[in-house]
């Protein structure tokens, strides 16, 4: 068997009984695509542009892989990025949201409305119904003393 190799190809010209797998060596192995999936890049015409970009998906390829390093598969990050408020402003209460929470708590309001704790720690109207769910009390006082 000859190999004949032409610019950008491969000709075989058979001779014996090796050509197939000889043409299944060259498509395993010649002719695979890239792994890296960036053959778009090839259709660039520029070549500095060519380049850049090369340099870009090199620099975020090794930012992928430090963020392997670093934060444990399947975690989950969330990025707050408020510019305009000042740091630690968003998590505390207003003076009218403080007012506001204290008053679902005081006993003028729970008079007025004619609301009652009950055993499981829920506040019930006249008629029995769930005014608020066991455990709101207690997570507005947590609210009032961390917020």
């Amino acid at each position: 068997m000859a190999l004949s190799a032409g610019v950008g190809q491969v000709r075989f010209y058979p001779a014996g009984g090796h050509e197939a797998a000889l043409a299944g060596f060259v498509q395993r192995f010649l002719k695979r695509p890239s792994p890296s999936g960036d053959d778009w890049v090839e259709e660039i015409a520029s070549a500095k542009h060519k380049l850049l970009v090369r340099s870009f998906l090199s620099d975020l390829k090794n930012a992928e892989n430090k963020l392997n390093e670093i934060i444990p598969p399947g975690s989950r990050i969330d990025v707050y990025d408020h510019r305009s408020q000042q740091a630690g402003e968003e998590e505390k209460l207003s003076q009218q949201e403080r007012r506001a929470l204290e008053y679902l708590i005081s006993n003028e309001f729970v008079g007025k409305w004619n609301f009652r704790a009950t055993e499981f720690g829920e506040v019930v109207g006249e008629g029995g119904q769930v005014v608020f769910k066991a455990a709101t009390i207690d997570a507005i006082k947590k609210a009032l003393n961390n917020l």
